[in-house]
């Protein structure tokens, strides 16, 4: 199971307590802090700053005898690191780009063009992509193999509840099971059943009272408009429901497995 960005960060925070709670004032609240090894200052503690960051990228290089993909020395940079950590996270996200996006701060648009790259399998997701779009057109399903945290959308930017501004990216979650643009297949069962999961953990957070007021219809809609829905239809099998519920439960999609990861309930 890889860690979350919030499990990541948690972390740093625990491993650099010690040296905050001896660092100057003004440093006390910042998250990147390290000891000093050189200089008049050493042993003190300092922030880590793009510079220094540099330096150390550089140094790393150097020692590892590091290269790129033309036999040069590695030139690491701070954008660089911070392109190959969203890459990460996307790659994590299983190409999530709207929680790839929540992660790394930005907009879906900055971070589609600015940040994400083509990984090893790009050749051979363009070549079902160009599949899958050639269907779609000849069936009038354009889109409908789009994917989200919770399933599938045929349109999540001017969709029935959608934001409808172009490069903004539905975000909610909560009105999906009553929009008419949200789908559900069998590859789709265990986002939504780590929505369900994720919903119903929102029980031990939150007033009784207000949960079921809010939140309550969500496992009734997924057990009943989707689930025996699908099954009365044989969209679904019984089997195929239970494997999605458990492994859901045990290991939830990346997007809703940290309660504090995306506070999309808030």
């Amino acid at each position: 199971m890889f860690p979350t960005v919030g499990r990541l960060i948690q972390r740093v925070i625990e491993i650099t307590q010690p040296l905050r709670d001896e660092a100057p004032a003004h440093l006390r609240d910042r998250l990147w802090v390290y000891r000093t090894t050189r200089g008049a200052d050493r042993g003190s503690v300092s922030a880590l700053t793009p510079q220094r960051l540099g330096e150390a990228a550089a140094l790393l290089a150097e020692r590892f005898d590091l290269r790129d993909a033309h036999g040069q020395r590695l030139r690491v940079t701070v954008s660089m690191l911070r392109q190959t950590f969203v890459n990460r996270i996307n790659e994590i996200l299983d190409d999530d780009l709207t929680a790839t996006a929540a992660a790394a701060g930005n907009s879906v648009a900055v971070t589609g063009i600015n940040y994400l790259k083509p990984g090893e399998a790009a050749e051979k997701n363009w070549r079902f992509m160009g599949r899958a779009l050639t269907n779609e057109l000849l069936t009038s399903t354009l889109g409908a193999t789009e994917k989200t945290p919770v399933g599938g959308c045929s349109d999540v930017t001017f969709g029935q509840f959608a934001p409808k501004v172009a490069g903004a990216y539905c975000m909610s979650f909560l009105d999906c099971l009553r929009c008419r643009n949200y789908v559900v297949t069998g590859d789709d069962l265990h986002r939504l059943f780590s929505f369900y999961w994720r919903v119903y953990r929102e029980r031990s957070r939150i007033n009784v009272v207000r949960w079921r007021r809010r939140y309550a219809h969500v496992i009734r809609l997924i057990d009943r408009d989707v689930i025996a829905a699908g099954l009365a239809r044989r969209i679904f099998k019984p089997m195929q429901i239970d494997q999605a519920r458990e492994r859901a439960r045990l290991d939830p999609h990346p997007y809703w497995r940290d309660l504090e990861s995306f506070e999309v309930f808030e």
